[in-house]
């Protein structure tokens, strides 16, 4: 039983590495084939990636530019250059899209609770004489307990 859990361990082993050597573009037009694909991938799910999307999207970017443009890089015509720019671009545009979206929605977050502890960062900032909070003196508060009493 052993061997044939082995075997079969073995054989998914060198079929996924043969997949993942078969992804890998031979030649200079696969490789702008696929990153354009990649970037049309990108283009169509941005808005709904997690930061595990956004991890993974990252590591074939990586690849791409890495490990697959500088194999084929002097044999790139100039439109095809500046297609892989364009494409690159594009990425990169996403991308920061999609990290803007999180510092904005960060930011709500934080002002949801900032009006219920805008005291305390007040006083973290500026120390106990917040210049923004009005001094309360012991004779205003006496005014004010007799306001109340009328």
């Amino acid at each position: 039983m052993k061997t044939k859990i082995s075997w079969l361990i073995m054989l998914f082993m060198a079929w996924g590495l043969s997949f993942t050597q078969a992804a890998a573009p031979a030649t200079p037009k696969a490789f702008i084939r696929q990153f354009e694909k990649f970037v049309e991938e990108v283009e169509k799910s941005h808005q709904e990636y997690k930061l595990e999307d956004w991890k993974l999207a990252e590591e074939k970017y990586k690849d791409f530019v890495k490990t697959y443009y500088p194999k084929f890089k002097d044999q790139f015509s100039r439109e095809q250059l500046e297609k892989i720019n364009y494409l690159q671009g594009k990425y990169i545009g996403f991308l920061t899209k999609s990290k803007f979206k999180q510092i904005r929605d960060q930011a709500k977050e934080w002002l949801k609770y900032a009006s219920e502890s805008s005291e305390g960062f007040l006083e973290a900032l500026f120390g106990k004489e917040n210049p923004g909070k009005e001094k309360t003196t012991e004779e205003d508060k006496e005014k004010n307990k007799q306001g109340e009493d009328i």
